[in-house]
C-alpha cells in the first residue's frame, strides 16, 4: 500500500494500474461488484491482481533507496571535517582515516 504522504511512489500505483494481466488471467466481478482474476490454465483464482507482487516489491525497492539515502546523508553531516579538524560534528585525526596493516595482513 503506499501511503498519501508517498507522493514519490504514485508512479509505481500508476503502472500497477494500468498492467495488463499476464497470459491466461482474466478479471471477473462478483455479485457485490468486487473484481477478482482467474487463470483458464491454472484453474487458479485471486482476489488480487496477479502482477501485484511485482509491484509491491518495486515500493519496497524504492523506499530502501529512500532509506538508505536518508542514512548516507546523516553519515555525511556526521563526518563533515576540514583539514584543521575544527569544523563539523566529528573531530578526525589522520590517523582516525588511515587503516594500519596488521602483521596477519587483515586491516
Amino acid at each position: 500500500r503506499i501511503e498519501a504522504s508517498e507522493k514519490h511512489l504514485y508512479w509505481v500505483a500508476e503502472l500497477a494500474l494500468l498492467a495488463q494481466l499476464p497470459p491466461h488471467w482474466k478479471e471477473y466481478k462478483d455479485e457485490e461488484g468486487h473484481a477478482y482474476f482467474h487463470n483458464h490454465v491454472s484453474n487458479v483464482t485471486a482476489w488480487t491482481h496477479p502482477r501485484d507482487d511485482y509491484f509491491l516489491q518495486i515500493v519496497a525497492r524504492e523506499r530502501q533507496k529512500i532509506a538508505d539515502m536518508a542514512v548516507l546523508a546523516q553519515q555525511q553531516r556526521k563526518l563533515r571535517w576540514n583539514a584543521s579538524g575544527k569544523h563539523g560534528d566529528i573531530i578526525l585525526s589522520q590517523e582516525d582515516l588511515t587503516a594500519e596493516n596488521n602483521s596477519d595482513g587483515s586491516y
